[in-house]
């Protein structure tokens, strides 16, 4: 009898006990930070561009911060970051010529070069 209750409290705890702690129709980002392309520092803020995303430093705070397609960009691949002080945005452009701006919580896309017809273009 012993043995039956004991089996009876397992299976009814098991699911509980190996049940994912993420939401149905939540994303995890598993992002890699060895392969760095480009770093821009702004302000107190250190950019580093990679192929898989962007991740920020804040200098005062010692924060970190990870942007990615799930939660941000709009592409992957980053080949150039570079923060405008004037406008106060930092400019994040992709190995195919997609350019996003960054400014405050908005993400602007400018996907004209990317989706333009222009023979040889690249990234100098």
């Amino acid at each position: 009898m012993k043995n039956l209750l004991f089996v009876v409290l397992l299976m009814l705890t098991a699911p509980i006990a190996f049940s994912q702690s993420k939401p149905i129709g939540s994303w995890t980002e598993h992002l890699s930070l060895q392969s760095g392309r480009s770093v821009e520092l702004a302000n107190d803020i250190v950019y580093a561009g990679t192929t898989t995303g962007l991740f920020s430093y804040n200098l005062k705070d010692n924060s970190f911060m990870r942007f990615s397609t799930v939660n941000r960009l709009n592409d992957i691949d980053i080949s150039a970051v570079n923060y405008s002080e004037q406008s106060d945005a930092l400019m994040v452009v992709y190995s195919d010529l997609n350019i996003d701006l960054l400014k405050g919580s908005q993400t602007i896309n400018i996907p004209a070069i990317k989706d333009a017809s222009i023979p040889g273009k690249s990234l100098n």
